[in-house]
């Protein structure tokens, strides 16, 4: 934690500009994702799920980077089938979340899917996860439903959003 407060430090301080970049991610490299993964969620997907996952030619995976690849600090799991979309997953690692960046990697996202045919995205989210939330709903994404008990660690309900891209 300590070793990301410092990178988050060098990249952002005087750095207004910063442009992530967005990452493949390959059968080969399912151990980033998965790293990523465990970092950020209390249920996190285990390597066997994350690489059947990728198995899917539907399935994608992005990683977001600062750096062009050094450093990866979040991670986007989707299942594509123009024209639509469902993000899966969307993991910012501390201490780089509520600083912008998983409103840029959304955005960058969007760009990728609509470059791919894709005209409708779908997503769920906690009920309790208050950033998140905000961060869709200021992309446009409108709440159209309400999954009880979706979440199987704690039997939390999940808000369903979508929206046009």
């Amino acid at each position: 934690m300590h070793i990301m407060k410092i990178i988050y430090d060098f990249y952002t301080e005087g750095r207004e500009n910063i442009r992530p970049t967005l990452i493949p991610v390959q059968a080969d490299t399912v151990e980033l994702w998965h790293d990523i993964e465990a970092a950020c969620f209390q249920a996190s997907w285990g390597m066997d799920s994350c690489r059947d996952f990728l198995s899917e030619r539907t399935n994608h995976v992005w990683a977001f980077s600062l750096d062009g690849g050094e450093t990866l600090i979040g991670a986007a799991a989707l299942q594509v089938l123009p024209p639509e979309a469902e993000l899966l997953r969307l993991a910012i690692k501390e201490p780089f979340r509520r600083h912008g960046f998983g409103r840029q990697f959304m955005t960058a996202l969007i760009k990728w899917l609509r470059d791919e045919g894709v005209n409708r995205m779908w997503l769920e989210v906690r009920v309790s996860n208050e950033p998140a939330i905000s961060l869709y709903e200021s992309l446009g994404f409108e709440r159209n439903g309400l999954r009880k008990r979706y979440y199987k660690n704690n039997d939390e309900d999940a808000y369903t959003y979508g929206r046009t891209i």
